[in-house]
Protein backbone atom coordinates (compact mmCIF):
# COMPACT_ATOMS: atom_id res chain seq x y z
CA UNK A 1 0.00 0.00 0.00
CA UNK A 2 3.09 2.79 0.87
CA UNK A 3 4.11 1.83 -2.78
CA UNK A 4 0.25 2.65 -4.19
CA UNK A 5 0.20 6.12 -1.78
CA UNK A 6 3.42 7.58 -3.10
CA UNK A 7 1.94 7.10 -6.46
CA UNK A 8 -0.90 8.87 -5.91
CA UNK A 9 0.94 11.58 -4.15
CA UNK A 10 3.50 12.33 -7.16
CA UNK A 11 0.52 12.07 -9.53
CA UNK A 12 -1.18 14.82 -7.76
CA UNK A 13 1.48 16.51 -6.96
CA UNK A 14 1.71 16.71 -11.00
CA UNK A 15 -1.15 18.01 -11.68
CA UNK A 16 -1.60 20.57 -8.59
CA UNK A 17 1.74 21.07 -6.29
CA UNK A 18 -1.16 22.07 -3.54
CA UNK A 19 -2.14 18.15 -2.99
CA UNK A 20 -2.14 17.20 0.85
CA UNK A 21 -2.91 13.36 1.96
CA UNK A 22 -5.83 13.50 4.43
CA UNK A 23 -5.24 17.09 5.54
CA UNK A 24 -3.39 20.27 4.98
CA UNK A 25 -0.47 21.01 6.51
CA UNK A 26 0.60 24.27 5.73
CA UNK A 27 0.69 26.78 8.54
CA UNK A 28 -0.45 29.43 6.21
CA UNK A 29 -3.34 27.97 3.69
CA UNK A 30 -3.11 28.67 -0.06
CA UNK A 31 -6.08 28.19 -2.30
CA UNK A 32 -7.14 26.22 -4.37
CA UNK A 33 -5.92 22.74 -2.51
CA UNK A 34 -6.81 19.15 -2.70
CA UNK A 35 -6.74 16.40 0.08
CA UNK A 36 -7.33 13.10 -0.74
CA UNK A 37 -7.72 9.80 1.28
CA UNK A 38 -7.78 6.17 -0.13
CA UNK A 39 -9.85 3.30 0.54
CA UNK A 40 -9.63 -0.01 -0.82
CA UNK A 41 -11.52 -3.28 -1.84
CA UNK A 42 -10.56 -6.66 -3.39
CA UNK A 43 -11.04 -6.61 -7.55
CA UNK A 44 -10.31 -10.17 -8.22
CA UNK A 45 -7.43 -12.00 -8.14
CA UNK A 46 -4.20 -9.92 -8.27
CA UNK A 47 -5.89 -6.94 -8.08
CA UNK A 48 -7.37 -3.92 -5.78
CA UNK A 49 -9.83 -1.32 -6.52
CA UNK A 50 -8.64 2.33 -4.89
CA UNK A 51 -11.60 5.00 -4.49
CA UNK A 52 -9.48 7.93 -4.74
CA UNK A 53 -11.63 10.55 -2.74
CA UNK A 54 -10.35 14.10 -3.46
CA UNK A 55 -11.54 17.24 -2.11
CA UNK A 56 -10.76 20.54 -3.59
CA UNK A 57 -11.31 23.61 -1.23
CA UNK A 58 -11.58 27.14 -2.82
CA UNK A 59 -12.12 31.00 -1.64
CA UNK A 60 -13.15 33.99 -3.06
CA UNK A 61 -16.93 35.13 -4.48
CA UNK A 62 -16.89 32.64 -6.69
CA UNK A 63 -16.53 29.20 -7.33
CA UNK A 64 -15.27 28.98 -10.79
CA UNK A 65 -11.43 28.26 -8.96
CA UNK A 66 -12.48 25.29 -7.32
CA UNK A 67 -14.23 24.04 -10.90
CA UNK A 68 -11.11 24.73 -12.61
CA UNK A 69 -9.24 22.40 -10.69
CA UNK A 70 -11.99 19.86 -11.04
CA UNK A 71 -11.84 20.01 -14.66
CA UNK A 72 -7.69 19.89 -14.22
CA UNK A 73 -8.20 17.14 -12.18
CA UNK A 74 -10.67 15.02 -14.72
CA UNK A 75 -8.59 16.12 -18.18
CA UNK A 76 -5.35 14.79 -16.56
CA UNK A 77 -6.69 11.25 -14.71
CA UNK A 78 -9.58 10.19 -16.68
CA UNK A 79 -8.95 7.04 -18.70
CA UNK A 80 -5.22 7.52 -17.11
CA UNK A 81 -2.56 4.39 -16.89
CA UNK A 82 0.14 4.34 -15.60
CA UNK A 83 2.76 1.32 -15.74
CA UNK A 84 5.52 1.97 -13.04
CA UNK A 85 8.04 -1.11 -12.37
CA UNK A 86 6.16 -1.71 -8.75
CA UNK A 87 1.91 -1.30 -10.06
CA UNK A 88 -0.26 -1.14 -12.75
CA UNK A 89 -2.94 1.50 -12.61
CA UNK A 90 -5.86 2.21 -14.67
CA UNK A 91 -7.81 5.16 -13.81
CA UNK A 92 -12.02 6.06 -14.48
CA UNK A 93 -14.04 9.03 -12.75
CA UNK A 94 -16.46 7.97 -10.45
CA UNK A 95 -17.90 10.94 -9.16
CA UNK A 96 -18.27 14.74 -8.18
CA UNK A 97 -20.41 17.31 -5.94
CA UNK A 98 -20.54 20.13 -4.62
CA UNK A 99 -19.98 19.98 -0.22
CA UNK A 100 -22.22 23.02 1.06
CA UNK A 101 -19.75 25.21 3.76
CA UNK A 102 -20.70 27.38 6.43
CA UNK A 103 -18.84 30.30 4.99
CA UNK A 104 -19.86 32.16 2.35
CA UNK A 105 -16.94 32.69 0.58
CA UNK A 106 -15.44 29.20 0.89
CA UNK A 107 -15.76 26.65 -1.29
CA UNK A 108 -15.75 22.90 -1.89
CA UNK A 109 -16.24 20.22 -3.56
CA UNK A 110 -15.92 16.46 -3.92
CA UNK A 111 -14.47 14.61 -6.64
CA UNK A 112 -13.94 10.55 -7.11
CA UNK A 113 -11.84 8.88 -9.14
CA UNK A 114 -11.81 4.70 -8.87
CA UNK A 115 -8.08 3.44 -10.13
CA UNK A 116 -7.49 -0.68 -10.61
CA UNK A 117 -4.15 -1.67 -9.17
CA UNK A 118 -2.15 -4.57 -10.17
CA UNK A 119 1.02 -4.74 -8.04
CA UNK A 120 3.44 -6.24 -10.61
CA UNK A 121 5.59 -8.18 -7.87
CA UNK A 122 3.20 -9.25 -5.46
CA UNK A 123 3.18 -13.05 -4.35
CA UNK A 124 -0.23 -14.39 -3.78
CA UNK A 125 0.31 -17.65 -2.46
CA UNK A 126 0.37 -19.11 -5.84
CA UNK A 127 3.70 -20.95 -6.85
Amino acid sequence: MEKVLQEFARVLKSIHTNSFHRMNTKSKVEYPYLTYTTTVSDNGRNQDMYILDIDIFGRGSSALNVVKLEEKLKDALEYRRDLTPDLNLIYSFGSSMEIPTLVPDLHRRNITFNVKIDERNKRYGIS
